[in-house]
């Protein structure tokens, strides 16, 4: 497992803190929040134990400290199941 220590807002986010991100399991959602379809999984060949590459974003600010990932190879506004 690999990630930067870096921070460019000048805060800091413990390594216990992103190990405990990484180590929880997520529920993949489209950006209008809905679980994607069996097309969509097929497309961007999701499957169990898939490796895909993504950036984590942890925001330390604000009223709430939302964690989002953001994969390079799937595309989450892509809603073509729901033009069918």
């Amino acid at each position: 497992m690999e990630f930067l220590d870096k921070f460019t807002n000048g805060m800091t986010v413990t390594k216990t803190r992103i190990q405990s991100i990484l180590n929880t399991s997520w529920d993949l959602r489209l950006m209008n929040s809905w679980y994607p379809g069996q097309q969509f999984l097929a497309k961007y060949v999701i499957k169990i134990n898939a490796i895909f590459t993504c950036k984590l974003d942890i925001e330390t600010q604000g009223s709430c400290t939302p964690t989002m990932i953001e994969f390079e190879t799937i595309n989450v506004t892509d809603y073509f199941e729901s033009a069918k």
